[in-house]
């Protein structure tokens, strides 16, 4: 229920009627609004990634909302890092936003209304366990900043309304929280500089 407040206050569109997603004890869900998740598989490792389908609404920035991560710490030598928890995810985005796409933006988050610093632990992968650059089909180059939150921009390509674009990225978190968010933009190249944090009220360019 806090979350709903959260995110009215913020101007976002909560969705009433939400839909969530659980596998291999991670949730996914699209309550933050923008997008309508479609389903979830996998397994979260590098050999069988989650597998996100959403379809992206727009224009306003999509919030997924994923749980679980504190009960995944990794207390052995495994796939991600010791006294760390992450998951492999791959996210296959429909754009039915009514508009072509030339970026796609995605940052992480803690607290809603704050950026993910260096300190707190969640990152894309800051911990390096798996290969760079992150990838997606339509988009020739990927961007990350760990610093002074943590941001990926895809780029150099385009997603033209209707069809599919694929991601494949890491998170990691070394002091992970039972709830965290996943701040999802396409945008327009109107003005190239490299702006994130986001404004959550702000409408896709």
């Amino acid at each position: 229920m806090w979350l709903a407040v959260l995110l009215l206050g913020c101007g976002l569109p909560f969705a009433a009627n939400a839909d969530t997603y659980t596998a291999n004890g991670i949730s996914f869900s699209d309550e933050g609004g923008g997008f309508r998740l479609v389903s979830v598989s996998g397994s979260g490792n590098r050999a069988d990634p989650f597998v996100v389908v959403e379809e992206f609404v727009g224009p306003a920035a999509a919030v997924m909302v994923i749980r679980g991560l504190n009960d995944q710490l990794n207390t052995d030598k495994g796939t991600i890092a010791l006294r760390s928890a992450g998951f492999t995810l791959r996210k296959v985005v429909i754009n039915k936003s009514g508009r072509d796409w030339q970026l796609f933006d995605m940052e992480l988050r803690e607290d809603l209304s704050l950026p993910s610093d260096y300190h707190d632990g969640l990152s894309f992968d800051q911990i390096r366990s798996a290969p760079r650059p992150f990838r997606a089909d339509r988009f020739a180059l990927s961007r990350e900043v760990s610093e002074p939150f943590d941001y990926i921009r895809f780029s150099q390509g385009t997603v033209r309304n209707g069809e599919t674009v694929t991601f494949n990225v890491t998170v990691t978190d070394t002091s992970p929280r039972n709830e965290f968010f996943l701040i999802q933009r396409p945008r327009r190249p109107i003005a190239q500089r490299f702006s994130p944090p986001y404004d959550l009220l702000a409408a896709t360019e």
